[in-house]
């Protein structure tokens, strides 16, 4: 094969850059040292699977001079050589063909676009002429720019203003304190509830103006449902809608609303250091305590663990920073807290963002007896194949709370789930009593006695 020993090159170089830092089952035998440097010097070369077209590109060639040769081969069956060429490569072209419909169909690229709405563009124009050097937030956040009318994946505001904007997005390039603080936003404006103190926070932050979007594709982008975001935005006061671009298709709704914070922050004050509050915890403790009235919105906070500050103990303690199993890959895929001894589902390096050094994440205790709970899936697992679901969690099945169970995880045979609840000590019940429910839309078992069971005690 013509280049053969550059392509045997290139082929065994993908092969140890892709196997060579593997964990679990069929480990490389230096998967430890290998796996220290990927998670240290050689960080930036983490994602080893962009070294496919190393072994991809002399497969594929392989694989033409395989049917090449084939089409040569001489037979020794009596079959002619002329229809042998022909049989071969009539399979080979309608296999080219079968595999390249996205191709021939125009479906190669998902929901590609030729023009970003004018809509954006007007809403860029206007930024920079009123953000006055302000920060816009982006509303809903989404894990790219997916939208109804194409994919740009970047954000379309990217291009089209020089105001510094923020959202949240699946990549987002920022601190782990800062990320943690845009989720606590973004779980605000998901479930609708919004916040009476979310202006006074954005102002404090340097945001000047809300942009809320109304053409996502929910599906694809994980944005949460236009209705929850327009509540949140009317419970949240502080906020005054400024200017309206496009049309949705949401009936009378603009495409693209933008609204003013109402109290702009200073962006450079100085106070006295005994004024200033300390919390221990996260960033998105912040806004919990002013929310609670356990913090003036008005009073200067320092999280402890931020660099150069002198205080030793802190005003206040926030738990926003927890141990939980995050789905990176998701906005919305962080399991439940976990106990102190429970071990992660997924195997890496870091399982959420971090929060100021040197805090400790915030860990489930269930009492004296029980140590964990823990089952084989849950749809509140981050692992699970669609939003988690913090209220079917494994420890919900015992917590006393009727409107709460555990679930398993979607798209699994729910034969072989199970739920374990382990304990410090030896402990007797006299009963246990066991409720099951049937999930919407699905048909519950039946007892034998064409009655699905409900409840049983033994």
């Amino acid at each position: 094969m013509p280049a053969r020993r550059a392509l045997l090159g290139s082929l065994v170089l993908g092969a140890v850059c892709l196997t060579v830092a593997r964990a679990g089952d069929l480990a490389s035998p230096l998967q430890a040292e290998f796996q220290a440097l990927l998670d240290g010097p050689l960080a930036m070369l983490r994602n080893v699977h962009k070294v496919d077209p190393l072994l991809r590109l002399p497969l594929a060639l392989g694989l033409a001079h395989l049917v090449r040769c084939a089409a040569q081969a001489r037979t020794r069956s009596g079959v002619d050589r002329g229809v042998l060429r022909v049989v071969v490569t009539s399979s080979v072209a309608v296999l080219l063909l079968v595999t390249s419909v996205p191709l021939w169909t125009g479906q190669l690229r998902q929901n590609g676009w030729e023009e970003i709405p004018q809509a954006w563009v007007d809403a860029g124009r206007y930024l920079d002429q009123n953000a006055d050097g302000g920060t816009t937030l982006l509303l809903p956040g989404a894990g790219f720019g997916q939208q109804t009318w194409g994919w740009t994946i970047d954000e379309p505001l990217q291009g089209l203003t020089d105001a510094a904007w923020v959202s949240r997005s699946q990549v987002p390039l920022a601190p782990g304190p800062t990320i943690r603080y845009l989720d606590a936003i973004q779980e605000r404006i998901a479930d609708g509830r919004g916040s009476e103190q979310l202006a006074t926070m954005l102002a404090r932050s340097g945001v000047s103006h809300v942009l809320v979007r109304r053409d996502l594709d929910l599906r694809s982008s994980g944005a949460p449902d236009q209705g929850r975001v327009d509540l949140a935005i009317s419970r949240t006061p502080g906020l005054t809608s400024v200017a309206e671009f496009g049309t949705s298709t949401l009936g009378d709704r603009s495409l693209i609303e933008i609204y003013q914070v109402d109290d702009a922050a200073r962006r450079v004050s100085a106070v006295a250091t005994d004024d200033v509050e300390t919390l221990a915890g996260s960033s998105e403790d912040v806004l919990a305590a002013v929310e609670g009235g356990a913090l003036d919105a008005d009073t200067p906070t320092v999280v402890l663990g931020e660099q150069n500050w002198p205080a030793e103990s802190a005003d206040l303690v926030g738990d926003g920073y927890r141990r939980v199993d995050r789905g990176f890959g998701s906005l919305d895929a962080v399991g439940p807290v976990m106990s102190e001894d429970e071990e992660y589902r997924y195997r890496r390096a870091a399982h959420d963002y971090p929060g100021p050094e040197p805090t400790e994440p915030a860990y489930a205790d269930y009492g004296p007896v029980v140590a964990s709970v823990v089952a084989s899936s849950s749809a509140a697992y981050s692992d699970s194949l669609a939003a988690a679901q913090p209220d079917n969690a494994p420890y919900n099945a015992m917590d006393g709370d009727p409107a709460t169970r555990w679930a398993a995880a979607p798209l699994l045979d729910p034969v072989g789930q199970w739920l374990e609840i382990r304990f410090d000590q030896r402990v007797y019940f006299p009963s246990l009593t066991l409720q099951t429910y049937a999930p919407r839309g699905s048909v519950p078992a039946s007892d034998g006695c064409g009655s699905p069971p409900a409840t049983r005690t033994g």
